[in-house]
């Protein structure tokens, strides 16, 4: 892997980032797993746990947000780690089609954050173009299998922004 990337090693239970915390890097786990959680109505509620090969704590560095979310590690967990700047510049440096794709499945993903607290989801024009299109690339990104040229960061951001846009697609729409 070229680049800047660190290694950091967490132990069981110990806390990678909080809720609410500035988002710095992002996340892509070699070894163990990682327990996602969020406060609802003021308990601890765990809406993930997410393994080796997998990115977390990108929304947050991609869209310059505070963390929705906090995360723990499960057992001894190994990570590589991107700092925004660098993730930003990797994916200035992608071909136009890709970057131009990546940064609409960003928009698109944010337009529908927390997505799964939304007690309905807009029904107009816009939002129906928007859902074609990223369907569009949903089929364009399976249809090659991944983008393996792509650095692991890379790949890995993509492979969870199709992910997120898979769910968020409206019923009729999805895949």
């Amino acid at each position: 892997m070229k680049g800047s990337y660190k290694q950091r090693t967490f132990t069981d239970g110990e806390k990678i980032f909080s809720e609410g915390d500035r988002a710095g890097e992002a996340y892509l786990i070699r070894t163990g797993e990682i327990r996602i959680e969020k406060s609802v109505k003021g308990a601890n509620k765990e809406i993930d746990i997410v393994g080796p090969g997998k990115i977390f704590g990108e929304m947050g560095v991609i869209s310059d947000m505070n963390r929705m979310a906090s995360a723990y590690a499960v057992g001894e967990t190994d990570v590589i780690c991107c700092h925004r700047i660098e993730m930003l510049k990797r994916i200035e440096d992608l071909d136009d089609f890709r970057r131009e794709a990546l940064q609409f499945l960003i928009s698109y993903c944010q337009s529908f954050l927390p997505f799964e607290m939304m007690e309905s989801r807009p029904d107009d024009a816009d939002t129906r173009r928007m859902d074609s299109f990223a369907l569009n690339l949903v089929r364009e990104f399976n249809n090659q299998k991944g983008l393996t040229e792509l650095d692991v960061f890379l790949n890995g951001l993509y492979k969870v922004l199709i992910n997120y846009t898979e769910r968020r697609l409206p019923p009729n729409l999805k895949t």
